[in-house]
């Protein structure tokens, strides 16, 4: 019986080995992992030795399966961060929409204070807006993430139909405003509706403080070889009425750039040309032409975006005394710098490079 034991294991020995030899290459130095003295997994060049097919098949399905298991951890990661994002943003939105009702309950956008005396009587303090799903009542707010101070995004050709924003979504569908977390003129009455700027995971305090009751529009038509774009209220009602406006970059606060006819790219998208431009205040209805390039004085050349340059910060104002600034090329390195104050004025100086 023993006898027998043993000419079975000697020969299933027998068996394993030819299988092996077959099907890998175990010839002495070689590049096989069963070969005496293998060459494999060391520090030497395969060219000039001989090779292992089974072990290079073998290698490769290691790697495929190693890659699956690597994407399958990574997603699992990438599934579990989504998952806590999206808690996180729903008990947040939670907490908004909750505060949000508590500050509407029987109560209007004033409060009026009850008078001590005949001098304070019928004097309305401001309410803090409510606020719901980052969205503060009585502001125009688009969908898009559109960046309302960037010249380049705010500028649109006659041609261009569709594009994508930020968030890939089609111009034509955030074609609308949403106020008071609901939406307005979803009518296809406009091209593209630019609003007070709502960043999923970002600041939602309005940094650049983009007015309440006002908004951006493209219009459905055209003049000559330009778009035409105006300022609207929440009725839809074109506050401006000037089709000469091609473009609007919200510049801070009450005030917006208003840019002129055609436009045209400078320096792969360092500067924009318009044939003119204003700084205008959309209370006080003042503007403030911006400065002409060259001798000819025939265009406006505005950065690509507000609080933008290219150059050195010695150029500009001390941060501390101005919210925003924008700046105009107006000659061979040469700018005009202007700035909002913080006490709501334009001012300007003029730069040499």
């Amino acid at each position: 019986m023993i006898k027998a034991w043993f000419l079975l294991v000697t020969l299933l020995l027998f068996t394993t080995n030819d299988i092996l030899a077959q099907s890998h290459v175990t010839t002495t130095g070689s590049f096989c992992r069963y070969a005496k003295n293998s060459l494999r997994n060391k520090n030497v060049y395969a060219e000039g030795h001989t090779q292992c097919p089974a072990c290079d098949a073998e290698d490769a399905k290691e790697a495929v399966a190693r890659k699956a298991e690597d994407k399958r951890r990574a997603d699992a990661k990438a599934a579990e961060r989504a998952a806590a994002a999206l808690e996180k943003k729903r008990a947040e939105d939670a907490l908004l929409k909750k505060k949000w009702e508590e500050a509407n309950k029987g109560s209007t956008e004033l409060a009026v204070t009850m008078p001590a005396n005949k001098t304070t009587a019928n004097v309305p303090s401001a309410v803090t807006p409510a606020v719901i799903n980052g969205m503060a009542a009585g502001y125009l707010y688009d969908e898009g993430e559109t960046d309302n101070q960037s010249v380049g995004k705010m500028s649109f050709s006659i041609n261009q139909g569709e594009r994508n924003n930020q968030i890939y979504k089609l111009y034509s569908d955030i074609n609308y405003f949403v106020l008071n977390n609901k939406r307005i003129l979803d009518n296809d009455e406009f091209k593209v509706c630019i609003g007070v700027r709502r960043i999923p995971g970002g600041p939602q305090n309005n940094p650049t403080k983009f007015p309440p009751g006002v908004g951006i529009v493209i219009l459905n038509e055209t003049a000559g070889k330009h778009v035409i774009a105006d300022l609207i209220d929440a009725k839809g009602e074109r506050l401006l009425k000037d089709n000469n406006i091609s473009t609007i970059v919200h510049f801070f606060g009450d005030y917006f750039i208003l840019l002129e006819g055609e436009v045209f790219s400078h320096g792969g998208g360092t500067s924009y040309g318009f044939s003119d431009g204003v700084i205008y205040n959309y209370k006080t209805k003042q503007r403030y032409p911006l400065a002409k390039y060259g001798s000819k004085r025939n265009r406006v050349n505005v950065a690509w975006q507000v609080n933008a340059t290219y150059l050195s910060k010695d150029k500009l104002r001390e941060k501390s005394t101005y919210s925003a600034f924008v700046e105009v090329i107006t000659d061979w390195q040469k700018s005009m710098f202007y700035y909002i104050t913080h006490d709501g004025k334009v001012e300007s100086d003029d730069i040499n490079w």
